[in-house]
């Protein structure tokens, strides 16, 4: 390897999967430092870009215990991080099969806890906390963190269900939530576990768990307890043992909530150690604190409906394809509910994806269906090599000659099954048989016993006709696959004449495996539970203070006739208390403190659509217009899309919609938006995030139609207009599938603006195109074979019917 006049290369300290980190000497001044050098000849943008974001991290920080960066320099044809080296070593070496000794195992967990304090403090995550990335130095007792190439800035993250090799992160030292196959986002709690394990590994000398195949470590960071280390180690104190344990709970609401409340329960064990050279058993976390706002994510109440969701994985994995719908009110937690399944799949080898009816996109047919399918591929696209080809030939068969079809509908098939042949034309009733009977295939090729599928679609109430027509056909599928279908619809907006109530009504004619769950909003009781688990530190078989007691039920009584339940509004109203300062952190005391009295007196909306309303202006102007612009583009969004559609640079753009991302009222899908911190768009390397896909949604469909809200309909208008032109602009050859439907959608949204007679003519073709196109239902199926009668649905009271 060639190196870079002002460095040579010394020492391979450490080797990961895009990079590795040597030992070497800067050659003008023969000082040694450690670098950090991308792997391959012709490093990707991609690559590139989190480089040039990583040396800017620690640029920023001054904090002690972190690495320090001297500079990005290049290299070949990359890049090169070149920091200080005091002489440390990975801890990796340093334990290398072997437990250390109990009080440097302390020392050196507590000198770790402290630098993850104060990185928390600065709204840092590292999230690969490993003694690979650890640098000791015996002799000064020195120890530096290193690698911030997948850090966080962010207060959450939510990670995406991939394979497990192509998962952020170190498989042995990775929390369950960063595996994406739990309901849990990713936040500073996800550092306490992976230190958990890397303490684990100092005391015994092992990681808590070790396994060949990949899903199998998965799994068990999910769903089994590790052996303590004080039954590996008997001379390990069982309150240290108890520690570890504490680092390593499953849910991030049960481990220590903040670095510091680790860091006090280390000390004290040291201090004992000096004093008595015991370590005698004592009360965990008494000086924990979580002095940030954490709504548990944990469901309350629904124990019945999470079982009866698990039972419904149980059947499908056995038996043929079941439906099972889930009925409740905006924001009563019928999505939280729906990925409560993670945990289950990740133990059966399933997969989940998921699909959401759009409210700005209900006349795009089969648009949740399409995404979920997409996200399924892109699943298979980072698997295996071998796995891949083996997906490959199956899907092949399924679609035959007609695969075009369905890489119309999902163009990200295109990357695992090639370039398709064109399509015969048909005459219409024929065109639409081979389309219903080509997806039928399809899917059933997708939901083998060996790995049975879930496809979540959420807000039926604005499915359109085909996609109903289209699951039908796949439910009825006397040869379906081991498929579990989830459908949530909001019942209030669903009645006796919808046509979502037909559709249903079908399907039990037809012998479907049909369950139906209705979710109501959360009881007092539980309410109750929710502010005790948020707000106290409420120990069992401790009894808290009368007082506290009373000012918790006034409180919830308050929340409870504000919110009448509504877990979503309920946590949109806790953010705003806070926001405005009437429940605070009071350091004094290390809790949670209110006045139910000032709470009661402040004038609070009851209504969530102004609540989300009033959040949003209080973002920047220029902020506020790019959410309007994105609420019309659609739940979700792409950011690099957004710029072009804005007429802006994508670095300001990601500058403008920071606020409403650190807010958590704009979550991203994946780890691109990180690329885009910083961008400066007048520099050469913005050419970096040219080919970049970062893709964003609204966190809650009332989200976005607050965005929508802060326009009016005569600039909605022009927008639309713009994205449709933007849309077609940059689509290369003939329109077909969703990008034909986006077009003419938003070009009909925008058509009060379109003035010039020969784009209007060219958009009624456009729609008549689109009306030839595959989304009239496809063919009645064959008559089901003889199955027992499905399951009664749950009654349900007629609501109004939207005339949205």
């Amino acid at each position: 390897m060639d190196a870079s006049p002002r460095f040579s290369l010394k020492q391979r300290l450490h080797e990961g999967q895009n990079s590795i980190i040597f030992r070497g000497v800067r050659e003008d001044e023969q000082t040694p430092v450690v670098i950090k050098v991308l792997k391959g000849e012709y490093p990707s943008p991609r690559a590139l870009r989190q480089l040039r974001r990583e040396y800017v991290t620690l640029r920023e920080l001054d904090v002690p215990g972190v690495v320090q960066v001297y500079s990005l320099e290049s290299y070949g044809n990359g890049l090169a991080l070149v920091m200080e080296d005091d002489g440390g070593v990975p801890l990796s070496d340093v334990i290398h099969g072997e437990a250390l000794q109990l009080r440097r195992a302390l020392e050196l967990g507590l000198a770790l806890a402290e630098t993850l304090a104060r990185l928390h403090e600065r709204a840092i995550i590292h999230k690969d906390i490993k003694p690979h990335n650890i640098l000791v130095n015996s002799s000064t007792g020195s120890v530096k963190l290193i690698d911030f190439g997948i850090a966080t800035n962010l207060a959450h993250e939510t990670a995406q269900v991939s394979s497990p090799e192509a998962l952020e992160g170190t498989l042995m030292y990775m929390s369950p939530e960063q595996s994406g196959r739990v309901n849990r986002v990713v936040d500073q709690r996800t550092d306490l576990y992976s230190l958990g394990v890397t303490l684990y590994e100092m005391l015994t000398g092992s990681v808590p768990f070790n396994a060949n195949d990949a899903m199998e470590l998965v799994h068990s960071h999910i769903a089994r307890t590790p052996v303590p280390p004080w039954v590996r180690t008997p001379t390990i104190p069982r309150v240290v043992s108890d520690i570890v344990m504490k680092l390593l709970a499953k849910g991030p609401e049960d481990r220590y909530q903040h670095a510091l409340g680790l860091a006090a329960d280390l000390a004290r064990c040291l201090a004992a150690l000096d004093e008595t050279g015991e370590i005698e058993p004592f009360e965990l976390g008494q000086r924990d604190r979580a002095d940030v706002l954490r709504i548990p994510q944990k469901l309350y109440g629904r124990e019945a409906d999470i079982r009866a969701l698990t039972e419904a994985f149980g059947r499908v994995q056995d038996g043929r394809p079941e439906l099972l719908l889930v009925a409740g009110g905006a924001g009563v937690g019928k999505s939280m509910l729906a990925h409560e399944i993670h945990r289950v799949i990740a133990r059966g080898g399933g997969r989940f994806v998921s699909g959401k009816f759009d409210l700005v996109q209900r006349n795009i047919p089969f648009s949740a269906l399409a995404a979920a399918l997409s996200e399924l591929i892109r699943q298979l696209l980072t698997e295996s090599s071998r796995t891949l080809a083996e997906w490959r030939t199956r899907i092949q068969v399924a679609v035959g000659a007609s695969g075009q079809l369905v890489v119309d509908l999902v163009p990200e098939l295109e990357r695992v099954i090639g370039k398709q042949p064109p399509l015969p034309p048909l005459r219409p009733t024929e065109s639409q048989n081979r389309f219903g009977l080509v997806m039928q295939n399809f899917v059933r090729a997708l939901c083998p016993r060996t790995s049975p599928l879930v496809i979540f679609l959420d807000d039926l109430q604005w499915a359109d006709a085909g996609t109903l027509s289209l699951l039908r056909l796949i439910l009825t599928d006397p040869d379906g696959g081991h498929l579990l279908l989830v459908g949530a619809y909001r019942d209030a907006e669903v009645d006796l004449a919808h046509p979502l109530r037909a559709a249903v009504a079908q399907l039990r004619k037809d012998g479907v495996a049909l369950h139906e769950l209705a979710l109501g909003p959360l009881d007092r009781a539980s309410v109750r539970a929710l502010l005790a688990d948020t707000l106290t530190r409420e120990r069992p078989g401790a009894a808290p203070p009368r007082e506290e007691v009373e000012r918790l039920e006034a409180l919830a009584t308050l929340v409870f006739d504000k919110t009448h339940g509504n877990p979503f509004f309920l946590s949109q109203f806790l953010t705003m208390l806070h926001r405005n300062g009437l429940v605070r952190f009071d350091a004094a005391t290390g809790g949670w403190t209110w006045d139910p009295a000032a709470v009661a007196a402040a004038p609070i909306t009851e209504n969530v659509a102004e609540l989300l309303s009033e959040r949003l202006r209080e973002f920047p102007p220029d902020t506020q217009r790019l959410l309007a612009v994105a609420a019309c583009v659609g739940h979700e969004f792409d950011v690099v899309t957004l710029a072009r559609i804005a007429e802006r640079g994508v670095g300001r753009v990601a500058a403008e919609l920071w606020p409403a991302l650190q807010a958590g009222l704009v979550v991203p899908l994946d780890s691109n938006y990180r690329l885009l911190e910083g961008i400066d768009d007048g520099a050469p390397e913005a050419n970096e995030t040219a080919e970049l896909v970062v893709a964003c949604r609204f966190l809650h469909d009332r989200v976005q139609q607050a965005a929508l809200s802060l326009s009016t309909p005569e600039a909605l208008h022009e927008v639309h207009l713009r994205i449709g032109r933007s849309l077609q602009a940059a689509h290369v050859g003939e329109l077909r599938g969703d990008a034909l439907f986006d077009v003419v959608r938003h070009l009909n949204a925008g058509a009060p603006r379109l003035t010039d007679p020969g784009e209007r003519l060219q958009l009624a073709r456009a729609n008549l195109e689109a009306a030839r196109a595959p989304s009239a239902p496809p063919p009645t199926p064959p008559a089901p074979r003889s199955r027992p009668p499905a399951s009664p649905c749950c009654p349900k009271t007629p609501g109004t019917r939207s005339t949205r």
